[in-house]
């Protein structure tokens, strides 16, 4: 509780949805709640019409139904994040380039939008390859010729 962690009560926009759920994962790794405590202490801070979603929600499923924390995710995807949502930001991310942007400003929109399609940049190398392929083609020249340790020397390099 001394974390402070964050409260979903509703939102007219899905990513807010999308934020908290990413939020409260890592405060309960943060604060070391096991695992299978999860569902009970996300559940805490759903307030308000989430939390009046959770209790019916729960009251559907048969007595006894263990709810596991990718059961509880699953649930709380399909009501608060429709799936074209994520659809969507992940295309967002395959078609991200730098085009007039600084690599900054690049950078912190890629960063955003990777969160949406982790599966493209499983490695720090698949990162790097994504990352440069959206630069502006002078600066992605300029850096082809070079390997980097890693995503942040990359970027570095780039800006």
């Amino acid at each position: 509780m001394r974390l402070n962690p964050t409260i979903y009560r509703s939102s007219t926009q899905p990513l807010d949805a999308d934020v908290w759920l990413r939020d409260i994962m890592y405060e309960m790794e943060s604060a070391s709640v096991a695992p299978a405590s999860y569902v009970t202490f996300a559940s805490f801070f759903l307030k308000g019409p989430a939390a009046q979603w959770w209790d019916s929600h729960r009251r559907t499923l048969p007595a006894g139904t263990v709810i596991t924390w990718l059961d509880f995710q699953a649930a709380f995807h399909a009501r608060f994040i429709p799936q074209g949502i994520m659809d969507r930001k992940k295309r967002d991310f395959r078609n991200l380039t730098q085009g007039n942007k600084s690599v900054d400003a690049y950078q912190r929109e890629f960063l955003d939008l990777s969160r949406y399609a982790e599966e493209d940049i499983a490695t720090d190398a698949r990162k790097q390859e994504r990352f440069r392929d959206g630069l502006h083609p002078d600066i992605k020249l300029a850096l082809l010729v070079h390997d980097f340790a890693d995503f942040a020397t990359l970027v570095n390099k780039a800006i």
